[in-house]
């Protein structure tokens, strides 16, 4: 296996220090989709997996009671989700997995935001975090990704900027994630998927079935 890179790239900074005590009531989110668009820039390095229409899934788990580290902005919600005390990511795509090891990343809440005040968004973003995007023979450890649901005219999907234990995304405009990922040579591929589905929250042991799941494939790779 070839490792390539040095990790995941800063999408979004917080101002204050991450409490590494995990809530017991942590909540996973699902959502799955389509890849939609890629742009690898004349120079592809990624297989061929990876194609317009291939299917994407993903898994996140998330500690609700993480406060607030922009509290002195009034349109903004940031919340870190360190990896270290429970926090997860994980996304698969064509024969390739992105899964998030160490640092955290953040979830942002923007209310009534936009140049009319009147978008919602949810976001999450890669942030001071390291991790893997492999297909089990490459692995690249240089990578960023951001997660978006929209809501760009009535900004009626949140009424503040408190973390959102449940979510609808039928609520929402549109919804995506754009995936780059760099190899060290210069290279780099953009990812685009659209989210057609989204299950939030998780029931208990569905998603401990699917972190079950998601660990056995790992094992699986990893004995190749």
């Amino acid at each position: 296996m070839k490792a390539k890179g040095i990790a995941c790239l800063a999408v979004v900074m917080g101002a204050l220090p991450v409490s590494l005590s995990y809530s017991a009531d942590a909540i996973t989110f699902a959502f799955s989709g389509a890849v939609s668009h890629i742009n690898d820039h004349g120079a592809p390095f990624l297989d061929e997996s990876i194609a317009v229409h291939s299917p994407m899934t993903a898994t996140y788990t998330f500690d609700p009671a993480v406060p607030d580290s922009r509290p002195d902005l009034s349109h903004l919600g940031v919340y870190r989700q360190p990896l270290s005390a429970g926090a997860s990511f994980t996304l698969q795509v064509g024969n390739y997995t992105l899964r998030l090891f160490d640092g955290y990343y953040v979830i942002q809440i923007e209310n009534d935001g936009g140049s009319h005040g009147n978008n919602d968004k949810y976001e999450i973003g890669c942030s001071v975090a390291s991790g893997a995007f492999s297909n089990g023979d490459d692995t690249y450890t240089s990578f960023g990704f951001v997660v978006n649901l929209r809501d760009f005219d009535t900004g009626a999907v949140f009424t503040d900027t408190s973390l959102p234990t449940l979510l609808d995304l039928s609520n929402f405009d549109n919804g995506n994630i754009l995936i780059t990922v760099y190899e060290p040579g210069g290279s780099d591929t953009d990812i685009i998927a659209n989210i057609h589905s989204l299950q939030a929250p998780i029931p208990e042991p569905d998603a401990l079935a699917l972190l079950a799941l998601g660990g056995l494939a790992l094992l699986g790779r990893r004995r190749r």
